[in-house]
């Protein structure tokens, strides 16, 4: 990765700043050898100067991590799923459906997506203490779920 565009580009800057600063006490050049020495002073102290990536996954408006090309909420999906679109994905109906039938999880199933099948169990008949059990989440955690899905179902109304 090329950094001499950004470091160029943030003495720029400082030369800008030092040029409005010191109000035509100094010339141009001046401003630019100031600014260049303490780009190259940062770098000697060890200073990392570079722009700031955005997430390499497809749809993706998030900051990349540090040292990193994809974002943690990608990062987190890539290793749950494989897939780091699946961040922001539709939830997999076919799955929710088929956990709340065979009363299990699936596995790569994402927190929305275990959500709906306790959401899809309670209509089912299973009670708070039966969906904890099958998700080994606490009772709290079903009762949650319920809440937000009453409140979603409250505000398309």
């Amino acid at each position: 990765m090329n950094r001499a565009p950004v470091a160029d580009a943030i003495a720029a800057d400082i030369a800008a700043q030092a040029l409005a600063a010191f109000d035509g006490r100094i010339t141009r050049e001046e401003a630019d050898r100031f600014a260049h020495e303490a780009v190259e002073s940062l770098r000697r102290d060890g200073w990392h100067i570079a722009a700031q990536r955005e997430c390499a996954t497809d749809d993706c408006t998030r900051q990349a991590s540090q040292w990193r090309t994809i974002c943690e909420t990608c990062r987190t999906h890539l290793r749950r799923t494989g897939d780091p679109a699946k961040a922001r994905a539709e939830p997999d109906w076919t799955a929710v459906e088929s956990a709340a039938r065979e009363r299990r999880p699936l596995p790569g199933m994402t927190p929305q997506e275990r959500r709906l099948a306790g959401v899809r169990m309670t209509g089912l008949g299973l009670s708070e203490a039966e969906i904890a059990d099958i998700f080994a989440v606490k009772p709290r955690t079903v009762r949650r779920w319920r809440a937000q899905e009453r409140d979603a179902t409250a505000q398309e109304q």
